[in-house]
C-alpha cells in the first residue's frame, strides 16, 4: 500500500479560466503540488502549460519561486501541457527530475542541457513517500496521472487531460496504490455533456469529497458534475488553492 502524507496543497497556476483578475488564463494547464511528508516539504510542478508569459506572470503573482520546484511531472506530450518546459527548466537553474509516461518522450540530451533529467514512468512509479505516478494508463496516447495518498483521507488524484478516461484513471490509481478510498479528483477530464453524467454518477458512487474539473472539461460537463455532486464541486481556474 502507498505510504501516507500529512497534507497536500494544489495551486492551479494556469487554466483556461481564472479566478482572479490579477492572473492570466490560456488554453492549457499547470499545477503546483506541495506535499508534506514526515515534516518535510516536497514541491512538484505538474505540467507547465504552453504559454510562457501566462506561466511566469501567474507564478510571480502567486508567490511561487521556480527554485523551490523539486521535480516536474509532465502528464502527456501536448503543447498546452509541456510547451513552456524548456523555459521553466532554465529558470529553475538546478538539476530536476522530469517524470514522463513513455520512452522517447523528449530528447534526453536536450533536456539535460537545460537541467532536466528525464525519468520514464511508463509503469506505476513511486515518486516520493506517499506520492506516485499511475504509469501510462493506455488508450492510445501515453498519459499518466499523479496520485497522493493523504493520511486519514485517501487518494488525491490529479489528471492532465484524462485522454484514457477519468474513470479508468481513478480505477488504475486505486489498483496501483492499493488504496480504495478517493478523497479528491481534479484536472482535465476531457469530456462533454454526453459523457459527464456517467462520470458524475461514478464520482458520487465512490464517495469523493472534492471534485474540481478543469481545462479540457466542457462547460456543459462541468455543470452536470456540479449538479450531481453539489457542494463537493469546486470551480477551477488560475489561482485556485486546494488543501487536503
Amino acid at each position: 500500500m502507498l505510504d501516507e502524507v500529512e497534507s497536500v496543497k494544489v495551486i492551479t497556476i494556469v487554466d483556461n479560466n481564472t479566478l482572479s483578475k490579477e492572473l492570466q488564463s490560456t488554453w492549457g494547464l499547470s499545477f503546483f503540488v506541495s506535499v508534506t511528508v514526515k515534516d518535510k516539504l516536497f514541491n512538484i510542478l505538474m505540467d507547465t502549460s504552453g504559454s510562457v508569459p501566462a506561466f511566469f506572470h501567474n507564478i510571480d503573482k502567486l508567490g511561487i519561486k521556480p527554485e523551490n520546484i523539486d521535480a516536474i511531472f509532465i502528464s502527456h506530450r501536448h503543447g498546452d501541457h509541456c510547451g513552456a518546459l524548456p523555459q521553466v527548466l532554465q529558470t529553475i537553474a538546478k538539476p530536476v527530475m522530469v517524470y514522463v509516461p513513455s520512452f522517447r518522450f523528449f530528447d534526453s540530451d536536450y533536456l539535460q542541457k537545460l537541467g532536466g533529467i528525464q525519468v520514464v514512468a511508463d509503469r506505476a512509479t513511486v515518486l516520493f513517500p506517499g506520492g506516485m505516478s499511475t504509469g501510462d494508463v493506455g488508450g492510445g496516447l501515453s498519459e499518466h496521472s499523479l496520485i497522493v495518498n493523504v493520511k486519514n483521507k485517501g487518494l488525491m488524484i490529479i489528471t492532465g487531460c484524462s485522454h484514457p478516461g477519468v474513470v479508468n484513471i481513478i480505477k488504475k490509481s486505486c489498483e496501483v496504490s492499493e488504496v480504495s478510498r478517493v478523497c479528491g479528483v481534479m484536472g482535465g477530464f476531457h469530456i462533454s455533456g454526453s459523457e459527464a453524467k456517467h462520470v458524475a454518477n461514478y464520482l458520487r458512487e465512490i464517495g469523493v469529497e472534492m471534485v474540481s474539473p478543469a481545462h479540457c472539461t466542457g462547460a456543459d460537463a462541468k455543470e452536470i458534475i456540479k449538479q450531481t455532486l453539489g457542494e463537493k464541486y469546486v470551480t477551477n481556474g488560475s489561482g485556485l488553492v486546494i488543501t487536503i
